[in-house]
């Protein structure tokens, strides 16, 4: 038992030690600034982050008073905070700014005091920890003033937003919904429609738009709410009553739970808009009636140019058909129809551009063999040019058969290439060629050119060769003539025809001009309606198989008429003849004819009307009915085919176009 009782008390001081051992060892791994004062306020302990604060080791720091360390004047105040503590028994918390004497570090320290006693209740002193927040103050500060400075931005933006939105040069309007009432109105849509802010707050959108509500209205909602935005040009009504065209640019918000929403309008005022668009209108509808016109006056004066010189062509072709004629009047005769037909090129050149520029010429859709048209494009050219002692050479790759276009727009586009090439070329060779640019299922590019050995041209001149009254050499001087038409025609009948056109050239060497275009494949395989004989043996064909035969013509124009009966009769058909419509339908009245000829402008009664009384003629339902007219428009064309016409014979009148015309029609079996 003694034993025991005295091994007790040493276990009990074992226990103890470590426990202090443990205390301490905590109190020197503290983080924070741990101190400890007597009541007095002299420092007694300290644990090493306290060292390292004021900058003294602990040695130098026990014994030291808060005067020596803080300064004077916290010194003084941490002794009254120490004795309100020990004096009152209780805990004590604050933060203040600390300025350490033996380092001059100041910072905000968050301290904490309690008063420290022993076991029987007497005071020890003052223990205290003290953490540093000046980085979380500052931190704070920064956030604070981010914060602040946010805000303010925020509400500058929203200061220059507003001012923006009140001098945008646009109203702006928020209309809440579905009450339709303005909550926010810029200036500019008070302005615009004659309002104060505060007049316009206190209205609604059906104050000022006279359709809404309606069904338009429903319908641009529907899609505003299905899309978030939509569209729309109405009117709104301004203070003075008047309206005010505008585009209204809608913007929605969504539906809250209750059902309320926003939309967000832009009104812009479209009142110049409005009145550009009806200065364009009426200046389209200006330039429209100009285009009309011009049609109109080219059209007239077509017809006034082509009826005499359809008298100045017949009779100069009757005149060289006598074998009585001496060399030096053939001579002249040759002058005067070369002179003539080239009067004619140039009208029809004017016309086609006039036609293209105005949209209105429309390409033929009929079979094209290609190798047979370049050939016939070079025989009848092939006498000029072996009047200057030119070489004019055919060259053409295979093509498909079944092509098809518009063969008269390509004979076209060719000769005036050939033509070209034959003035300008004085000695050497002119080669015409064509070859397949390109194929696809549904058509061909054929590329045709015609290379000559003439004069050449200056590099600096081939960009406007082809614009209109534009040659190569514009000067008084000019050694060759030409109005300058051919090839700004040319390039624009192939780009009709979905290509292009072009030259190359090389100034006292020769040039070589091109064009392409595109050949559709046919869709199927049904043969073509037949064509019109183009051969010299067309008029001798109709004077050995259908001498005889009954034609009836109208013409008013006397010399025409004479041409036209003229060359009727010298292949052996019987003419009766007519001065207007009237006379025409009369005399078909009293009987049958096998081919019908009329002139188009006539007195009394114009061809067109004539050709509806003669089809409706018993006996005459499937007559043969021909326009001969110097109106040569597609207009034209189509008016006669409406009229009942069945084919269309343009004046001045060749003697073989006639033939072949009517050789297709009297060979055609056609029973009333």
């Amino acid at each position: 038992m003694a034993a025991r009782s005295q091994a007790a008390p040493e276990s009990s001081g074992r226990v103890a030690g470590q426990t202090y051992e443990l205390l301490f060892h905590l109190y020197r791994s503290i983080p924070d600034p741990v101190w400890l004062k007597d009541p007095g306020g002299v420092h007694l302990s300290c644990n090493p982050a306290f060292e390292q604060l004021v900058g003294l080791r602990e040695s130098e720091i026990v014994g030291q008073t808060d005067e020596a360390l803080f300064g004077p004047e916290m010194g003084a105040k941490f002794r009254a905070s120490d004795r309100a503590i020990l004096a009152a028994d209780r805990l004590e918390s604050r933060e203040e700014w600390l300025t350490f004497a033996t380092t001059g570090y100041r910072g905000l320290f968050e301290t904490t005091k309690i008063p420290l006693r022993d076991g029987e209740g007497r005071v020890l002193g003052v223990l205290g920890v003290s953490r540093d927040v000046t980085g979380r103050h500052r931190a704070a500060e920064e956030a604070n003033a981010v914060r602040a400075r946010a805000l303010a931005d925020a509400r500058s933006r929203l200061e220059e937003t507003q001012f923006a939105m009140d001098r945008a040069g646009i109203g702006i309007q928020w209309v809440d919904m579905p009450e339709g009432t303005f909550s926010y109105v810029n200036d500019w849509a008070c302005e615009m429609l004659g309002y104060s802010r505060e007049e316009m707050l206190g209205l609604e959108v059906s104050d000022l738009d006279p359709s809404y509500p309606g069904p338009r209205w429903d319908a641009v909602m529907e899609d505003l709410v299905a899309h978030g935005s939509a569209r729309v040009e109405t009117e709104r009504r301004r203070k003075d009553g008047t309206l005010l065209p505008v585009e209204l640019t809608l913007h929605f918000q969504a539906l809250s739970p209750e059902g309320r929403g926003r939309v967000i309008v832009f009104v812009t005022d479209i009142s110049e808009r409005r009145a550009a668009e009806r200065a364009l209108i009426e200046a389209r509808d200006a330039a429209e009636a100009g285009s009309r016109a011009k049609t109109a006056f080219l059209a007239n004066m077509s017809h006034e140019i082509r009826t005499p010189m359809n008298a100045i062509l017949g009779m100069t072709y009757l005149m060289k058909r006598d074998s009585a004629l001496t060399p030096k009047l053939a001579e002249r005769l040759t002058i005067v129809d070369d002179a003539a037909r080239r009067l004619l090129g140039i009208l029809d050149q004017v016309l086609d551009l006039s036609r293209i520029e105005g949209g209105k010429l429309r390409l033929e859709a009929a079979p094209v063999d290609v190798p047979q048209l370049v050939r016939e494009v070079a025989a009848r050219l092939g006498a000029l040019a072996a009047d200057k002692g030119l070489s004019l050479r055919v060259e053409v790759e295979r093509f498909p058969a079944g092509l098809c276009g518009d063969p008269e727009r390509l004979r076209q586009a060719l000769h005036n290439y050939v033509a070209n090439a034959i003035k300008f070329t004085e000695g050497g060779t002119i080669v015409l060629r064509a070859r397949v640019f390109g194929e696809e299922a549904a058509e061909v590019l054929a590329h045709f050119e015609v290379e000559d050995t003439g004069v050449g041209i200056a590099a600096d001149s081939l960009p406007r060769l082809f614009e209109m009254f534009e040659q190569a050499d514009n000067s008084s001087t000019r050694r060759y003539g030409g109005a300058g038409l051919g090839l700004a025609l040319t390039r624009r009948l192939a780009e009709l025809m979905g290509g292009a056109a072009g030259a190359t050239s090389t100034p006292g060497r020769g040039s070589t001009f091109w064009f392409t275009a595109r050949l559709q494949r046919p869709a199927s395989r049904a043969s073509a309606p037949p064509s019109a004989v183009s051969s010299p043996s067309a008029g001798r064909l109709i004077a050995s198989k259908h001498a005889g035969r009954r034609v009836l013509l109208a013409e008013d124009e006397p010399v025409n008429r004479a041409i036209l009966v003229d060359l009727l009769q010298s292949v052996g058909l019987r003419v009766s003849v007519a001065e207007d419509g009237l006379e025409a339908v009369a005399l078909a009245e009293r009987g049958p004819f096998d081919v019908v000829l009329l002139d188009v402008h006539m007195p009394r009664m114009g061809g067109l009307e004539a050709a509806r009384c003669i089809r409706a003629t018993p006996g005459h339902g499937r007559t043969p009915i021909l326009a001969v007219t110097a109106s040569v428009l597609a207009e034209d064309r189509a008016q006669c085919a409406a009229a009942g016409m069945d084919d269309f014979l343009s004046k001045p009148t060749e003697a073989e176009a006639l033939y072949s015309i009517l050789l297709r029609w009297l060979g055609a079996a056609r029973a009333p």
